[in-house]
Formats: C-alpha cells, structure tokens, sequence
C-alpha cells in the first residue's frame, strides 16, 4: 500500500481499512461486515524528518577559525525551527577523539530573528589551532515548531513535533599565510560608485605645514602609495583630512606603530592602546570624544598624536561606512566597494625634532609630561617630547 507522503505529514498514528475483491470477481466477506474484509494496519511515521540540509560555514570546509555555525534543516511541510533538548552540550572533537572544547545550539538570531529552518551552534572557545575538528549532532536535538518543552518526549506524541537525525559536521582549521597589510577584496578591484572618489589625503603636524598626498583620480579602491611621505615629529598631534568627493561616508586613520605589518584595532568603540589613531565616525562619535551623526563628512579633519620613536612607520587611510576594520567592510549591505570607499597607504616618517640633551637641563627648569605631569630633573630625564618651560621640547 503506497500511502502520499502528505497525508501522513503531522501524525503520530495511521489506521488504514482494506477492501478486497476476489479472483472470480466476487466479493470478499469475512460473514461480518458485508462485503468487506477488514484488515486493520497501524502505521506509526517516524518522527525524525526535520533534517539538516547544509551549514555555514559549509560542512568539510577549510576555515582560519573555527567558533559558531549556523546550520539549516528542511522540513517535509516547511515548518520552522521551535525548540532544542534541555541542556544538551555538543563535544568538539580533534582528529584523536579528544574534546577540545563545548559547544551549545541554540535559535540563530543573525538571520529573520531566530524564526526559520536554521540554529546557531556557538563553541565555548574559538579553535584556532590547525587540525580536523567534528561536531556531533545528536537525534532528537532540534524540534520543528510543534516542540512542547512541557512533554517529556517535547510533544511528538500529542502535537506530532519532528526532530533531526544524528548528523555530524567536519571541519579543517588551517591558519591563513600571513600577509603584510591586507585588505579584505582584491587589491586590484576598483569601486561601484560614479559619483564618489577619493582625490587627496593631507596631514599637518607640529610645524603647522600642510603636506598632501594625490591619488590618481581612478575608482581603484585600494592604492599602495608607500613611495610618497608624510614627515612629523616624534610626539606630535597631527591634523588629517581626506579630500573626498561624495557624502555619508567616514574616514579612519592607522599607523602600524610596532612595524608588524598589521594595522591593530578593536570591533567596539574603545580603540585605546589599538593602532587606530584617528577616526570622523565610531558608535556616535570621532576620536576626539566629539558626538558625530552618521552624515558627519568624510572631510572633517581628524586630530590626533603619534607617539612613535623616530624611524618610518605604514600609515593607511580609509574611507568606509561605519567599519574599524583596516581592511574594509564587507558586509553584503555595506560593502566597501559597493559604496565608493577607499584605502590608502602611504609611509609615515617621524622623525626626532630638535631638541636638548637632559644632561643641560636646569635643574629649576619647570619640565611637565605632555599629559601636563610635573617631572623633578635629575638629569635622567627618558628621551621624549616634554612642555619645558612653556615650551614643547625634545629630549634626547
């Protein structure tokens, strides 16, 4: 008996009633019911069919880091996700069966608020270390809407709730070669925007000149113009502005301070200690303190000190919408390219200033930090920018 799958879509039960006709053409009687023979058959479906169908990043892929999935489950009636087993606590495995660390499943909140056919798995720690990790997801741990948490078997019985199957998910954590100064799109990718382009970068530090970088005028979004400088002194606050073409968008500043070859910065608003030095737009406001809209220009100057020993330094400019990464956002609504942005990259030359040697100080000279704390001198004065007498001045 070949029964539409649609019709059992929800039960937890089925009966079906048989007639039959025999050979001769005559009716089948069973002397009790006329012309029916009734054969009696219980159908119980199995209720495993919500059934996992892909996960992002994808099932056997190659990942740098390894710390949240999103998987996705199909349901025969296209029914949503609505519940998970209390308390289950997924094992991340490493190639010898040994748990490396927990993970736990719950609703995926990025995509449509939780309601639809995914589930988040998130790891108690981010695996980082290279290796074949898997993940296994046992039957029974994530129900389709009709889950009732107040039914010991979570209302497959009473409500018809489905479930997964037992699945498990493979991943190799590779970390990426390392690259000096990256940005997060082909390098040799130009902008989406007609009417927004980058023309010049300028930069005016303690001597009050202002020096100014060209770009070549074209939509490339990112250009390497390390063979062009800006020169200040060791300690200075510095004055950059972007001549931008276009509005809503913001403007970020870095300077590689330890010459590691990567521009440091933080997700949130606190970048203190990061080598994000200037910025026109961050949760609401510049680097300054200075509440901003998020229609501040991409022009407005951005004002900051650079407190690096003398030598050269990687310095990046970018022109992006309400990103901190130096290497451009890529989200699918903000892309970098999408909306005319930029990234520049010039090289920064710090250079030590004049000064004096600590060893002819007067001993009675008024020496404070240039945060404004006082200095006793001694004649061990570290070598740096101090306000002397009223007067900003280096110390060899």
């Amino acid at each position: 008996v070949n029964v539409p799958a649609s019709l059992v879509q929800g039960l937890t039960q089925m009966s079906l009633t048989l007639m039959g006709t025999a050979v001769d053409g005559g009716a089948l009687s069973d002397g009790e019911n006329g012309n029916q023979v009734v054969v009696m058959y219980q159908y119980t479906p199995d209720p495993a069919r919500f059934v996992f169908v892909e996960a992002n990043p994808a099932d056997s892929s190659t990942v740098e880091k390894l710390d949240s999935i999103i998987v996705s489950f199909e349901h025969p009636a296209g029914g949503n996700t609505g519940g998970f087993r209390k308390n289950v606590v997924l094992d991340v495995l490493d190639a010898d069966s040994t748990v490396v660390t927990t993970a736990k499943i719950d609703f995926d909140m990025v995509t449509n608020d939780g309601w639809n056919n995914n589930a988040l798995i998130t790891l108690a720690e981010p695996v980082t270390a290279n290796g074949t990790y898997t993940i296994t997801v046992p039957e029974a741990t994530v129900f389709d809407d009709k889950f009732n948490e107040m039914f010991e078997d979570y209302g497959v019985a009473d409500f018809g709730a489905i479930y997964n199957p037992e699945f498990t998910l493979t991943y190799t954590v590779e970390e990426a070669p390392f690259e000096e100064y990256p940005v997060n799109f082909d390098k040799d990718a130009y902008h989406n925007r007609a009417d927004r382009r980058l023309n010049s970068i300028s930069l005016t530090g303690g001597s009050g000149e202002q020096q100014t970088i060209s770009l070549d005028g074209s939509k490339k979004a990112y250009q390497d113009l390390t063979d062009q400088t800006f020169t200040i002194a060791s300690g200075d606050q510095v004055t950059v502005q972007a001549n931008y073409t276009g509005e809503w968008m913001h403007a970020y500043v870095y300077v590689d301070l330890d010459n590691d070859k990567q521009f440091s910065f933080n997700n949130g608003a606190d970048q203190t200690g990061t080598e994000l030095l200037g910025w026109t737009y961050i949760a609401g406001y510049n680097n300054e303190g200075v509440a901003k809209g998020q229609d501040v220009n991409p022009n407005t100057p951005m004002t900051f000190t650079v407190n690096a020993e003398p030598g050269e330094y990687r310095m990046r400019v970018k022109i992006d919408w309400d990103n901190q990464d130096p290497g451009g956002c890529v989200l699918s609504s903000n892309h970098i390219l999408n909306n005319g942005g930029h990234i520049v990259d010039v090289t920064l030359v710090v250079t030590a200033g004049t000064g004096i040697n600590a060893a002819t100080l007067d001993k009675n000279a008024k020496v404070y930090t240039l945060d404004g704390r006082r200095v006793i001198v001694n004649g061990k004065l570290n070598r740096g920018f101090y306000i002397i007498n009223g007067q900003k001045t280096f110390v060899k």
